[in-house]
């Protein structure tokens, strides 16, 4: 009796949490993707929050802030430790969109179907909103086998929408070439210092959303400290982060930054209550280096 008041008394928190932050996400809303499935806008990413504890704990202070997305993927390992943190903290299925990817390993026909139930199984769930092949770099058949396994996902309703990660055009061009279902999403590397603007105007003029993660390079202390970073953050009243997050939003990029302490996830969201001008996003953007963090050299180091 005791457990049920507590988890009802749990809840009620929740949702009195929900009212209060309807106000600063109310010009926060979800992308249409091509496929009419809405994807909110700033998810939580959880790559290496494979501690039970402090996930749980990113979990309860992201959904209480807002986020209402969670990025995840098999390569990870943190799963089933999402779908425990959702259970400990009561929050329905239907409240959230997850997102899972499929490992380059596992990029054939029968793999894929394999990584998939493995991946349903761990996240406790009978579907994902969004699937996405991990990282391009296996065959073209081992893509297109991969590719062919997540339509028949959509189909079956195990996947909402399906995508792909890190794929440059070359790699779009041979899956839009064949494919029954266009990827509606392509998550890839993008921040100020890493703005690959071929890859963004090759899959916004084909209707695929793009996905930024590593959103503020990875709380890069050079780029927080840039002149046009910093100036922008003393004229809103804004943190360094914040510019540069309010920059992918307002290009229509989906978000995904990652922390682990409370004032940042949240912090990582108020970023509702201002607007960047037109002069001021392209000064950020002309910040770019082509610099980026992430390559398949270092996936490859990953073993």
């Amino acid at each position: 009796e005791m457990c049920i008041r507590d988890r009802y008394m749990g809840r009620l928190q929740f949702l009195d949490q929900d009212l209060k932050m309807k106000e600063n996400l109310k010009h926060l809303s979800s992308v249409k993707l091509n496929n009419g499935v809405e994807m909110p806008q700033i998810g939580l990413g959880i790559a290496k929050m494979n501690d039970v504890a402090e996930l749980q704990n990113s979990v309860l202070w992201s959904y209480q802030a807002g986020y209402r997305h969670y990025d995840t993927a098999a390569r990870y390992g943190n799963e089933h430790e999402l779908a425990l943190a959702l259970k400990k903290h009561i929050i329905p299925r239907e409240d959230v969109f997850i997102t899972t990817k499929i490992w380059y390993t596992e990029m054939t026909y029968e793999k894929a179907w394999a990584s998939i139930e493995a991946s349903l199984k761990r996240l406790e769930t009978t579907y994902v909103d969004q699937l996405l092949i991990h990282w391009p770099n296996v065959s073209t058949a081992g893509r297109l086998d991969t590719w062919r396994a997540m339509e028949e996902m959509v189909e079956r309703g195990i996947a909402k929408s399906i995508g792909v990660s890190n794929f440059l055009p070359e790699h779009l061009d041979e899956l839009l070439a064949v494919c029954k279902i266009k990827p509606a999403v392509n998550q890839m590397e993008i921040h100020p210092y890493y703005y690959d603007q071929k890859t963004i105007d090759y899959c916004r003029e084909k209707g695929i959303v793009l996905v930024a993660y590593s959103p503020i390079a990875v709380g890069n202390g050079e780029l927080l400290n840039e002149p046009v970073i910093q100036e922008l953050a003393k004229k809103y009243s804004k943190t360094a982060a914040q510019i540069v997050l309010r920059w992918g939003i307002e290009q229509g990029f989906v978000i995904i930054p990652k922390s682990k302490r409370e004032h940042i996830i949240k912090e990582n969201i108020d970023i509702a209550s201002f607007s960047l001008l037109d002069t001021e996003i392209e000064a950020i953007t002309k910040l770019n280096k082509n610099q980026n963090i992430f390559s398949w050299e270092f996936v490859l180091s990953l073993g």
